[in-house]
């Protein structure tokens, strides 16, 4: 193999074994390998190099000159979670709901951007699978740069590189995978800065969506505007919302009492024809099917950002910081 690695394999005579020799920055290490499978043997060398490779590539990434022995030992260590394997292998139930809480366009987007990553790793960095721990501090950087110049759609590289993040953050949430300082630090921070802006509210209001997204989307304005969590709104009646002698429409509660223009005209045509004892909202979703919907609302409104239903409260308690600023 080219540059400072060389592998090499030699049988060893009348056995089922084969000599495996490697050079690295001039060390070397042997391993004895049983010759099992015939058949699929050579297929076996060409992955036992690939692996050599990428360890070694890996360091070079991370400047840090690797010895035999190191090799070695990496080689013969459990396997590291990989970047492709990783976001593949996380996005394989969520490909199963198909119709359910993915759309098929939205499927084959995804399915397309996940693809993409053992290219993206190969113009990178010389190898098509990386491993996690080893991506380095500007991994983010790169992956929008590649998007940005790669990618078939380039006008959705944003909503690319964000399914990406979200990925990696899960799986490492969930604590299936490792990361450096620094790439955590970078996953978490975005995610942080990740609210809601005013812009964004307006185009979810904005955008059309069939009848039960729609219902869904404006349980989650009703939240932007009111800071009012998923349990409260499934207790509110018609009668805690009163319209002032301005026409003004106003949501009593115990302890406040809160203005909404902004819905003035969405609540007033629904509650018109209803007791005043009935609930605001029937038939609530559960918070799960919230949330999932809340995805796909996101992306027909062209907001590339992970929005469940908290976001709705961190936006009210921003937009109340903001206007107590102003004043």
């Amino acid at each position: 193999m080219n540059g400072d690695l060389r592998v090499s394999f030699k049988p060893v005579p009348a056995t089922n074994y084969v000599r495996m020799t490697v050079s690295v920055n001039g060390t070397r290490f042997r391993m004895t390998l049983k010759h099992i499978i015939p058949s699929d043997f050579q297929e076996e060398l060409i992955s036992l190099s690939s692996t050599l490779f990428r360890i070694y590539k890996e360091s070079l990434l991370q400047h840090k000159p690797i010895t035999a022995k190191e090799l070695k030992k990496q080689l013969t260590a459990s396997t590291p979670s990989l970047l492709y394997k990783t976001i593949y292998r996380s996005c394989t139930s969520h490909f199963l709901s198909i119709g359910k809480t993915i759309s098929l366009e939205q499927y084959q987007f995804q399915l397309k951007t996940i693809k993409s990553i053992p290219i993206f790793c190969q113009l990178t960095y010389g190898i098509p699978e990386i491993s996690i721990l080893a991506l380095p501090d500007t991994f983010l950087d790169q992956l929008e740069a590649f998007f940005a110049n790669h990618s078939t759609e380039k006008h959705r590289s944003r909503e690319q590189v964000q399914l990406i993040r979200t990925i990696l953050l899960k799986e490492y949430r969930k604590g299936n995978i490792k990361l450096s300082d620094p790439l955590n630090q970078q996953l978490t921070l975005h995610n942080i800065l990740e609210e809601l802006t005013p812009e964004d509210v307006f185009y979810l209001q904005e955008v059309h969506l069939p009848c039960h997204y729609a219902a869904i989307r404006d349980i989650f304005i009703f939240s932007c505007f009111t800071g009012l969590n998923y349990a409260s709104i499934k207790q509110l009646t018609c009668r805690q919302l009163r319209t002032m002698s301005d026409g003004s429409l106003w949501l009593f509660l115990k302890e406040e009492q809160i203005p909404l223009p902004d819905l003035s005209k969405q609540i007033s045509n629904k509650i018109s024809k209803i007791s005043n004892d009935q609930l605001l909202f029937n038939k609530i979703p559960t918070i799960q099917l919230i949330n999932r919907v809340l995805h796909i609302i996101a992306l027909k409104s062209n907001i590339y950002k992970t929005i469940t239903f908290k976001s709705a409260g961190k936006y009210y308690l921003s937009q109340q910081s903001v206007t107590k600023t102003k004043r």
